[in-house]
């Protein structure tokens, strides 16, 4: 069985994201003083976290809602629920 690499398949889900009431926010004051090994960065299969200037930013558009972050995150340093309604992803199968 072929099957394709994970960028491949994550381009056929879509993602509706709800700006006003995002799913993913971070406490940068928590994050920055009690994290030292970012494993957001590295435990994503989405890569969903990228570090700009010492920070942590969620990309939530990619998000695929598996809640890998939140066993890896410092506790209190990351708020995550599921999207509300018709928002989050959507799997498709090409």
């Amino acid at each position: 069985m072929n099957v394709p690499p994970v960028p491949g398949l994550l381009g056929l889900d879509h993602f509706e994201v709800d700006r006003d009431h995002p799913h993913i926010a971070i406490d940068h004051d928590v994050c920055e003083t009690r994290c030292t090994q970012r494993s957001c960065l590295t435990v994503c299969p989405a890569d969903v976290y990228t570090e700009h200037e010492g920070r942590i930013i969620p990309d939530t558009a990619a998000c695929l809602e598996c809640g890998t972050c939140v066993i890896a995150c410092v506790p209190e340093a990351l708020s995550w629920h599921y999207p509300d309604g018709t928002h989050g992803v959507q799997y498709r199968y090409g």
